[in-house]
């Protein structure tokens, strides 16, 4: 799924660091409250497969854009 979770993006706050740094506090939210690890990471590694710079109009629509991408996968 690696490949698909990162799009080309100059923007250096969505790239792998930023996906281990998701990965951490999602694992750590899953010590207190649980759930399924390999559901959590899909979802760390798809909550922002579709790269949307930061002043476009689609900004707001950057997770619904995500999702459609993670569903054609």
């Amino acid at each position: 799924m690696l490949p698909h979770a990162l799009e080309p993006s100059e923007d250096g706050a969505h790239d792998f660091s930023h996906l281990q740094r998701v990965w951490h506090n999602v694992h750590t939210l899953h010590a207190e409250e649980g759930g399924d690890l390999e559901v959590l990471l899909a979802a760390v590694l798809l909550h922002d497969c579709v790269a949307v710079v930061k002043n476009s109009p689609l900004r707001y629509q950057t997770s619904r854009l995500a999702v459609e991408k993670a569903a054609r996968r």
